[in-house]
């Protein structure tokens, strides 16, 4: 990867990341959402199991 590509990805990454930010800090509080343990649960373990079942496709399709 090229110095200006990899300038890019990052730049792509930080802008992404900004626009998620607002997102979250201005729709965040309009949205009525239990603080219970099941939502609690539900949205620290949902990345993960998200990613896991990514690489798992990834990785079944790479040993194809």
């Amino acid at each position: 990867m090229g110095s200006v590509s990899m300038l890019s990805f990052i730049l792509k990454v930080l802008i992404a990341s900004s626009a998620i930010s607002v997102g979250i800090k201005q729709i965040g509080p309009l949205l009525a959402i239990p603080a219970s343990m099941n939502v609690i649960l539900t949205f620290v373990l949902l990345p993960t199991v998200l990613m896991g079942i990514a690489l798992g496709i990834q990785y079944q399709a790479q040993r194809r």
